[in-house]
């Protein structure tokens, strides 16, 4: 662990923006599963509450029915599309990666909190850790990037370049160009970055 609390936090919050890409990914992949999963049952169910003979005659006319066959074939090809969604629901698990990505989150603001108040607060004239709470802090850095979900070298090197943009947009924010522009100006030049 590093001894200068201040390179400590902008490491730990490498890590938070890794689990933070991570999270945005996995809730983005969730959304999507369930939206899948509702549009198919809907119309499964529809299909079932409307009855085949109903649907074939409502598709078709009176006189010529649509094919009950195909509506038959549909509906049972909406059942395997329901039961191939579950099971792929349950492989990838997109829920509990999520939930396990946000919980890194806040286990990782915490620690940065931490640190901040107790170190790099404007009271705190300390530059490095105290030689009594190095054991301490240490402690808590191992037991915290151990309860971590595993990451690759790609998800660090987004994470930089996602630190890198959000230092431009902050920059962009705080300039007097942003307050002259106007929302779909702004919207396009943050798009841009």
């Amino acid at each position: 662990m590093k001894n200068n609390p201040k390179e400590l936090i902008d490491d730990l919050k490498v890590i938070r923006t890794i689990h933070s890409n991570q999270f945005r990914k996995f809730a983005n992949y969730n959304n999507v599963y369930l939206v899948i999963t509702i549009i198919v049952a809907v119309i499964i169910s529809f299909i079932g509450f409307s009855g085949i003979d109903n649907l074939s005659k409502l598709i078709g006319s009176n006189e010529k029915p649509y094919n009950k066959d195909i509506i038959q074939f549909i509906m049972n090809l909406m059942t395997l599309l329901i039961l191939v969604i579950t099971v792929l629901g349950l492989i990838f698990k997109f829920e509990r990666k999520t939930s396990k990505s946000y919980n890194a989150i806040v286990n990782l603001t915490e620690f940065i909190s931490d640190v901040e108040f107790t170190y790099l607060s404007d009271t705190s004239t300390e530059k490095t850790f105290k030689s009594d709470d190095l054991p301490l802090y240490s402690h808590k850095y191992k037991s915290l990037i151990n309860s971590l979900p595993p990451t690759k070298d790609s998800h660090y090197y987004k994470a930089l370049k996602t630190i890198k943009k959000k230092k431009k947009i902050k920059k962009f924010i705080e300039s007097e160009e942003y307050d002259n522009k106007n929302k779909i100006q702004r919207l396009i030049y943050l798009y841009k970055l």
